[in-house]
């Protein structure tokens, strides 16, 4: 053989010399021993892992003249020489993504009509098959289900899914599988003792993993190191021509990261980058590390195919770290996949910050692990009696809701002890169209109280509590002889709010075409899921069913800003939006907005 390239030199010429793909020859030696052989096979799987080789090996012991087709071929007799050459009119190979076209397939459907000029069968060996244009397959169709008895097709390609089902349909599909490090890694010490190359295990299994599972890829990168540096190859060599190095530096990271040695990760990436590694190819195997670190500590590191000294290695950097900390790093890393290019910066920053992470962790268990469960809890607030005369007048400002809601919401919220004077059906609600000065019985005013230190529960945030809240208002005595007066935002009234509500819905429906088509308008449009619940000021509240909704319109600065423009120009004037989940607890909402806390929480 005149190839100087290793993978032409030595690619296997029969069946038993495929390595990695047991279970494909296997089954095709059983067929030709059997005579059970298909008339269309598809080869599928990665790049580099034998499936044009295979496809002509089964084409020569098809057409061998030494086993009479039902055996290994003998690769000796004429006809197998002739296709190990690539000079067999028998074998027609064609690479389907420059014939991709009908009419190189109306060509070949002209063609598979002719006997074989030499042997017994003519097999045709399309490469990339998945690029043929769906007209194209679709033309092939007919010859592939009911071809001449002497044709055999063998479609190989490295994306099975692009390929038509009526054409899987017709063919017996065999998935090639990547070659394992240790099938790789006695492959290329084959060809190193066959070459008078002198290479240890360890820079050969370097070699190994940076193919990624592909045969052909090891012998590649063998054959540019070889012809580089010589018979007599090094660890280092290899690192210098992978750029590889980039891996050690990689462990130092990861170790400093998972020790909560910030320092040390970083002072490692610094010398990576003095050292030439890219960016991209340092967070490469940053991940690479980091993942087989989270393998470790689920007890399946076995999977990864590391030495015996990489497992010892990976499972003493994961005794140092949590399983959470682990997947935090990875997520901090994988997000700064995208600004790699900017140098090493993103990288440093994501160090440092998986460096603190389990130390913030840490405090945030030691500050809630005291809290008590939120099932079954409510907030109370005790009320104080109070000097208040019965008809003093108070000054008020508006309030956020319709005099019906709030005394609604109120009569379902807040629960008074009987003696109390607060009295629901009476109180004033002031809105756009409300007096300055109205005379009314005692209104509380509720203000923030430390708990009480011998209270066995914590006091927890409105929002945490359950939806059964019952909730008492503390007033004091001193407080309710003093003028309330809240500033806040004049509130619109009910009915001007029912036609913002119509002008906001109108807009929706004849927005221009750049808002029409947001997301913003498609969910102001959805007044199940989303109401226009007050306007204060130059503020619009919106209040939301579900959480996802909301969290659209908050948490998404595009979302928001189309949602402003939305509701600014539907209502004449300049708003900003504010987003609520809707509660059953509003009345308490408002009440820790002007200073309220929860101080003791009972059970219901």
């Amino acid at each position: 053989m005149n190839a100087n390239v290793f993978y032409r030199k030595w690619r296997p010429q029969s069946l038993a010399e495929v390595v990695g793909q047991e279970h494909i020859t296997q089954t095709l030696l059983n067929a030709l021993k059997n005579r059970r052989l298909a008339h269309a096979y598809v080869f599928c799987g990665p790049k580099g892992t034998g499936k044009t080789s295979t496809g002509r090996i089964l084409a020569k012991a098809l057409n061998c003249e030494n086993n009479q087709g039902c055996d290994e071929p003998c690769n000796v007799c004429p006809t197998c020489q002739s296709i190990t050459d690539g000079n067999s009119l028998d074998v027609i190979e064609i690479d389907a993504a420059s014939n991709r076209g009908v009419d190189e397939i109306r060509s070949l459907t002209e063609k598979v009509n002719y006997a074989p000029n030499s042997g017994r069968f003519k097999v045709y060996i399309i490469d990339e098959f998945h690029m043929l244009t769906t007209e194209a397959s679709n033309a092939l169709l007919k010859t592939l289900e009911e071809p001449p008895s002497h044709i055999v097709f063998i479609l190989a390609t490295t994306e099975a899914h692009k390929i038509l089902p009526t054409i899987l349909s017709r063919c017996q599909r065999y998935d090639f599988r990547k070659v394992n490090l240790e099938v790789t890694l006695s492959q290329l010490q084959k060809i190193a003792d066959g070459e008078s190359i002198r290479a240890d295990k360890e820079t050969l299994s370097l070699i190994a993993r940076a193919s990624g599972g592909s045969l052909r890829d090891a012998e590649n990168l063998l054959q540019q190191i070889f012809t580089q540096y010589g018979q007599d190859i090094s660890l280092q060599n290899a690192k210098e021509m992978l750029g590889a190095a980039a891996s050690d530096y990689s462990l130092k990271i990861v170790d400093g990261v998972l020790k909560k040695e910030g320092g040390i990760a970083m002072l490692a990436i610094n010398d990576a980058a003095n050292h030439g590694a890219s960016p991209k190819t340092l967070l490469k195997d940053i991940l690479s590390t980091l993942r087989l670190v989270m393998l470790a500590k689920n007890n399946c590191l076995q999977s990864a195919e590391l030495t015996k000294e990489e497992s010892a290695q990976i499972n003493d950097m994961a005794k140092n770290a949590t399983l959470p900390q682990v997947l935090h790093a990875i997520k901090l890393f994988a997000t700064s996949e995208n600004s790699a290019e900017s140098g090493m910066l993103p990288l440093e920053m994501a160090a440092a910050e998986s460096a603190i992470y389990e130390n913030a962790a840490n405090n945030i268990t030691t500050s809630t692990a005291k809290a008590t469960p939120t099932e079954n809890r409510v907030p109370t607030i005790e009320p104080v009696k109070s000097n208040i005369l019965p008809n003093e007048t108070v000054k008020t400002s508006p309030v956020f809701t319709t005099a019906t809601e709030i005394k609604t919401a109120a009569k379902k919220t807040v629960a008074l002890d009987s003696d109390d004077v607060f009295d629901f059906d009476n109180m004033p609600i002031f809105g756009s169209n409300a007096s300055q000065e109205t005379p009314r019985k005692a209104t509380p005013k509720i203000i923030a109280q430390e708990p009480d230190l011998q209270d066995k529960t914590t006091a927890l945030p409105v929002e945490e509590a359950a939806e059964s809240v019952v909730t008492k208002a503390i007033v004091t005595e001193e407080l309710l002889n003093e003028v309330v007066d809240i500033p806040v935002a004049v509130s619109v009234g009910s009915e001007e709010l029912l036609v913002m509500r119509e002008k906001l819905k109108e807009y929706c429906k004849n927005a221009p075409r750049n808002l029409a088509t947001s997301t913003a308008c498609a969910i102001l449009r959805s007044y199940g899921i989303m109401e226009l619940e007050d306007v204060s000021g130059n503020v619009v509240y919106l209040a939301f069913k579900h959480k996802f909704h909301m969290e659209k319109i908050s948490k998404d600065r595009q979302v928001k800003k189309d949602a402003e423009d939305i509701i600014s120009a539907a209502l004449g004037q300049n708003y900003i939006v504010e987003c609520r989940l809707e509660d059953s607890n509003y009345l308490v909402n408002e009440a820790m907005k002007i200073g309220a806390k929860i101080i003791r929480e009972e059970q219901i």
